[in-house]
Formats: C-alpha cells, sequence, structure tokens
C-alpha cells in the first residue's frame, strides 16, 4: 500500500496514516454492498449486459465429507 511507503519514509504522520487506512478500509465496504445490492435487485452492471444470464450462485455449500477408516 503507497501509504505505508509514504508512513515509513516519513512523508506522512501517524494520525493521517490512520485516515488513509480507514478510507481504503470504507470504501471497500462500500463497493462490495454496492456490488450485491445490484446483482441481489437483478439490475445490470453495464450497458449493453442485456443479453447476459445470471446464475444464482450457491447461498450454502454443504459438503459431505466421511474419512475413509482402512
Amino acid at each position: 500500500m503507497l501509504s505505508t511507503v509514504a508512513y515509513s519514509l516519513g512523508i506522512i504522520n501517524q494520525d493521517f496514516f490512520a485516515i488513509l487506512v480507514m478510507l481504503a478500509l470504507l470504501t471497500s465496504w462500500m463497493a462490495g454492498s454496492w456490488l450485491r445490492y445490484i446483482l441481489k435487485s437483478g439490475k445490470r452492471l453495464m450497458p449493453g449486459d442485456e443479453n447476459l444470464v445470471i446464475q444464482k450462485a450457491q447461498e450454502e455449500i454443504d459438503f459431505q465429507w466421511e474419512p475413509s477408516l482402512e
């Protein structure tokens, strides 16, 4: 991360580094929430995606694993 390099070189102070880290976390969370909302609502991500078929991913996967007793 560029902010780590800037902090280690002394270009930015600890307070500004913390702000940059929180901003990165917040924007990542917002992007994931937005993408989940768009896909669940059935909207398309980009114009021209009208012919794409969206397959719904499984919500839960159940693995039935039984160890072999040899």
